[in-house]
């Protein structure tokens, strides 16, 4: 992630259901992320989250003055039994705030 006014200071992830069968069932996020030399990265663990197929996971960057500058998100499944689901999200400039 570049330098100067389009620097991510803060992130957050945010967790939507994508399944059909649960419409209603609420976001979880935002949650914090960290952010260390141009990377966003973190570990969001939360009951919350079901088992699941099609959970959209949505990563946001903001600079300094909390302005959301980048954003990316990806589908991941969520297993049962403590395996650890991963996801591997590239963020892109929002045009918008950041030119």
């Amino acid at each position: 992630m570049e330098e100067g006014s389009c620097t991510v200071a803060t992130a957050t992830v945010t967790l939507r259901s994508g399944d059909p069968s649960r419409p209603a069932y609420p976001d979880v996020g935002p949650v914090p992320l960290n952010v260390r030399d141009g990377v966003i990265e973190g570990t969001t663990l939360t009951d919350g989250v079901y088992v699941g197929m099609a959970w959209l996971v949505w990563v946001d960057g903001y600079d300094s003055n909390g302005v959301r500058v980048y954003s990316g998100n990806n589908t991941v499944g969520v297993y049962g039994d403590g395996v650890m689901s991963h996801a591997f999200i590239k963020v892109t400039q929002l045009p918008v705030t950041c030119p």
